[in-house]
């Protein structure tokens, strides 16, 4: 039987690239989960597995990072650190002496988001994306790079060099506990400067041991604010009008009125779905009265909408949306379109 896979997540960093903000891994993504939920999805598959959140005590006493774990993931262990460490491989060390690991460990970033290809099991390993997979990377040079042989064993881990097309998502699979803790302590000792898991493993592999590329199918960086804020708003909240944008206005009365069968503005509804397929989320908003919401949920349902809300019965007058912003969520966390009736033009708002 595979002994069970220990978990640790590290968050005991001072988020330091998050500015006016409480540790990033407090913060809230646009689906209302923290961005600890999103980091740890990537374990879902895992048979049994023993998480942990590596936290500092400030960030209990200052945010209640504890309460804000325990409620958001109380199927995952806790372990508060008194004072900050001198970089992750200090933090990995304390963790895995504290809570007496010695089996099978993964080591993780908190800041990454990551889907691994294949089941992960018990290895020495780093979990790794393909540069060619992800034309749009961001900060490309301050990434760690893995070269690697073509039976994917790893030969060496460079810092901030593009040495190859595999780059390190912060993931880091030791076999074994024991072996981490032996060559962490020696390179702890002999250097004051930070000492990186990476750092860690090149002395692991120099010193006999072998570890393999682990791949992954998806990646998202938010360990800067912009990136965080740039991965949020990918995926906005659409306040649209039915009449006019989606359809061919309809009215109370006459021939073309609320409840017979609409002429749809094809090009319009062709952009929104493109939208909503990238994970924007739809409120379709409507002076239609509500006694007509059967058929006008029929008529999204048919154009291919999922997953929206639909306010009706409002005023047909100007709309105004009011709307919060702070550090985290920057100004404007708002804005206006204004589409001419039964235009179909609205795509051109989009590029």
């Amino acid at each position: 039987m595979e002994k069970q896979m220990n978990i640790i997540i590290l968050a005991a960093g001072q988020s330091s690239r998050f500015p006016n903000t409480r540790p990033k891994y407090l913060l809230t993504a646009y689906d209302h989960r923290l961005m600890i939920e999103h980091c740890i999805e990537c374990f879902a598959d895992v048979d049994n597995p023993k998480i942990t959140v590596v936290i500092l005590r400030e960030h209990c006493t200052e945010y209640q990072a504890d309460v804000f774990l325990a409620e958001a993931l109380p199927n995952v262990n806790v372990l508060i650190l008194e004072q900050a460490t001198n970089g992750p491989t200090e933090t990995t060390l304390e963790a895995i002496q504290q809570l007496n690991i010695t089996g099978p460990v993964y080591v993780k970033d908190c800041d990454t988001f990551i889907k691994f290809e294949k089941p992960i099991t018990a290895c020495n390993g780093i979990a790794v994306g393909r540069l060619t997979d992800y034309p749009n990377l961001y900060n490309v040079a301050g990434k760690s790079y893995v070269k690697a042989d073509t039976n994917g064993i790893i030969t060496s881990v460079i810092e901030k060099q593009v040495v190859s097309n595999l780059f390190s998502v912060g993931g880091y699979q030791f076999r074994s506990a024991d072996a981490f803790v032996q060559t962490a302590r020696k390179l702890l000792t002999n250097s004051q400067q930070e000492i990186y898991l990476s750092n860690v493993i090149d002395s692991m592999i120099a010193d006999g041991d072998v570890f393999e590329v682990v791949h992954t199918t998806g990646f998202e960086d938010v360990g800067t604010i912009s990136d965080w804020i740039m991965f949020n708003r990918r995926h906005p909240v659409l306040f649209c009008d039915i009449d006019g944008v989606l359809v061919r206005n309809q009215s109370r009365y006459g021939k073309n009125k609320f409840g017979t069968a609409p002429e749809v503005l094809h090009s319009n509804v062709q952009t929104l779905l493109e939208q909503q397929a990238q994970g924007a989320q739809f409120i379709f908003t409507t002076a239609r009265p509500s006694a007509y919401d059967v058929e006008t949920n029929a008529v999204l349902l048919d154009l291919g909408f999922t997953d929206y809300r639909l306010i009706s019965g409002i005023n047909t007058t100007n709309r105004i949306l009011i709307n919060d912003f702070d550090f985290s969520n920057p100004f404007p966390t708002a804005e206006a379109y204004n589409v001419k009736r039964n235009s179909e033009e609205l795509e051109r708002y989009f590029k």
